[in-house]
């Protein structure tokens, strides 16, 4: 089945280290408001439990502070991969999040571009909510 790649950059007022701290901090998932649990499997591992409940496995293949942060993802519904890119601008950070998914079944084609816009969306609101509730 053909790939389905969705993008999204959004900028952030806040060092790139803050911002990539709180990305990449697995033991505090609690301010993303799509997870009801996160379940750390091993040292390049992880399993996030969606609020819709779904259950996604990860596996890190690249992690690079500051910079780059890259992994494999797998549910019942998809497979793809994850890669988020962190810059330093001038005020704050400059994120870009691409995922690249293959659906498991044909008909779910017809709406993952849009689920996955979605859910990249709410991931970025959550991200500056916390961000600015942080804030001095």
């Amino acid at each position: 089945m053909a790939e389905i790649i969705c993008t999204m950059e959004e900028r952030f007022p806040a060092p790139v280290e803050t911002v990539w701290n709180l990305v990449t901090d697995l033991d505090h998932w609690q301010w993303r408001s799509d997870l009801k649990g996160l379940t750390i499997t091993g040292p390049d591992t992880f399993t996030e439990h969606g609020r819709d409940g779904f259950s996604t496995r990860f596996t890190i293949t690249c992690r690079k502070a500051n910079a780059l942060w890259e992994f494999t993802l797998e549910n019942e519904n998809l497979t793809g991969t994850w890669r988020g890119e962190f810059r330093a601008v001038e005020d704050g950070t400059r994120v870009t999040f691409t995922e690249r998914i293959q659906p498991r079944k044909w008909w779910m084609r017809l709406f993952a571009r849009r689920y996955l816009q979605s859910q990249q969306r709410r991931y970025f609101e959550d991200l500056q909510r916390t961000l600015v509730n942080r804030a001095p």
